[in-house]
């Protein structure tokens, strides 16, 4: 189960905003209940990952490359913190992904779809960052520009204070200019809220990721480093696409 908790963790704040996943009563109780820690089947918890559109394709893809299943935990990693099985995942996958998986009813449209798998960058990875750097919301249920760029990828920092539901934290933002996107120099003091259902615990000095402004987990200085790697590499592809 632990698995389903990483995916969870990373996806539940775009669900509860309504920005990602399913929307429907059973499936709002079912993650609810999942995080406060009912006992869910399998089965049921696959079936919800499955209709988060946005991620779930990534999943599909990263594990058939590597010969895994899409809810491996080593998956759900590559896919939002970046880990060696992103090597396997070239960008001829990542056009066809948006040609199959991004194009319908509800999601892009034919001429947007083939125009965006058509300029792929040449160095872009299958990382969560590609997803919201290039591609989008497929749903169409947010514009993804400016400052909802830094709220939409993953971020990580330094926990420097935290109490009741918020976590203070020293990290890089990431700066929009047109053409231009970069993380900042500087570090900046930033406010998360946290959930203790999605992260029980936290201390100081702790590094923690965060997704649309919200604490998801706590990483190993190596774990934050291949963020850092995977998110600089596709701002770098897109800056020269």
């Amino acid at each position: 189960m632990k698995a389903y908790k990483r995916f969870l963790s990373y996806s539940y704040e775009p669900f509860r905003l309504h920005f990602c996943g399913p929307q429907d009563d059973a499936s709002t109780k079912l993650v609810d209940d999942f995080l406060k820690g009912f006992d869910i089947s399998a089965a049921r918890l696959n079936r919800v990952a499955r209709d988060f559109a946005g991620v779930y394709p990534y999943l599909e893809l990263i594990a058939k490359k590597n010969k895994l299943e899409p809810l491996d935990e080593q998956v759900i990693e590559a896919y939002w913190i970046g880990n060696n099985l992103l090597r396997q995942v070239t960008v001829e996958d990542l056009k066809n992904l948006i040609l199959q998986s991004f194009i319908g009813p509800g999601k892009l449209s034919l001429s947007a779809g083939e125009r965006l798998a058509g300029g792929v960058p040449g160095r872009a990875v299958a990382h969560h960052s590609f997803h919201v750097l290039y591609v989008g919301s497929v749903t169409q249920t947010v514009r993804l520009a400016g400052k909802l760029l830094d709220l939409c990828r993953v971020g990580w920092g330094r926990v420097i204070a935290y109490g009741g539901e918020v976590i203070q934290v020293k990290y890089r933002p990431l700066i929009v200019k047109p053409n231009d996107l970069r993380l900042g120099r500087d570090e900046a003091v930033k406010e998360i809220k946290w959930n203790k259902k999605v992260l029980p615990k936290v201390m100081e000095n702790q590094i923690v990721t965060f997704h649309w402004g919200l604490a998801c987990e706590t990483v190993s200085e190596d774990q934050a480093r291949n963020l850092e790697k995977y998110t600089l590499r596709n701002i770098d592809a897109v800056n020269h696409q």
